[in-house]
């Protein structure tokens, strides 16, 4: 009788751990798809909410992001510039990821991850250089066009009033063409190493990595 006891326990135990080991899997799996359904969504909220913060990302968005912030991130820009700005932001994450398939999810000396292919927006391959030049000279041609608008408000509210004007003119123009050569760049087949940790009730995005 005491054997019996003493193997259903083991067996209790057993079972317990292989529902442990189940659920935490599919944990990870939740959490990746989480984050890469948020992503081609282009949901920079819900993207955030499923990451630790100052996730580890070789993927380049959280690079991408930092590099938009310091060329158009200063507030002098404007209202309307940081709103496209924003919204070009978004509009790129919806973009970087094509399609992905989680091939594994895995829980290894301590450290829960997943296995992801995916296609990739080849962020190497974009050069915003030729929309520089093209932003110059649209505002050569929109301050050639718009001169007697443009010199009113000089004189009558000021000079930073009519480079605000300028700004606000040219950054849906500047974005669209930004735009344009991100929805132009190829994609690339790329294997991520994805770390998820367990934050108690949820678990998060800690590291994003190529294989």
């Amino acid at each position: 009788m005491k054997k019996l006891a003493t193997l259903a326990l083991v067996l209790a135990l057993c079972v317990s751990m292989t529902g442990c080991g189940k659920n935490n899997k599919e944990a990870i799996k939740n959490a990746v798809d989480s984050y890469f359904t948020a992503m081609q969504a282009g949901d920079v909220q819900a993207l955030s909410a499923a990451c630790e913060e100052g996730y580890s990302d070789e993927m380049g968005l959280v690079d991408f992001e930092k590099t938009l912030d310091e060329s158009f991130g200063g507030d002098e820009m404007g209202e309307v510039f940081q709103t496209e700005a924003k919204d070009f932001f978004k509009n790129v994450v919806g973009k970087v990821i094509k399609e992905y398939t989680l091939v594994s999810a895995e829980e290894k000396d301590g450290e829960a991850y997943a296995v992801v292919n995916i296609k990739q927006l080849d962020f190497d391959s974009i050069d915003f250089s030729t929309a520089s030049e093209e932003f110059a000279l649209l505002g050569q041609t929109y301050a050639l066009e718009h001169m007697d608008e443009l010199l009113e408000v000089m004189q009558n509210e000021g000079e930073a009033a009519m480079q605000q004007k300028l700004t606000d003119a040219l950054a849906p123009q500047l974005f669209d063409k930004m735009e344009e050569i991100v929805a132009a760049a190829p994609y690339v087949d790329t294997t991520l190493k994805v770390t998820v940790v367990d934050h108690g009730d949820k678990w998060l995005i800690s590291g994003v990595y190529e294989q």
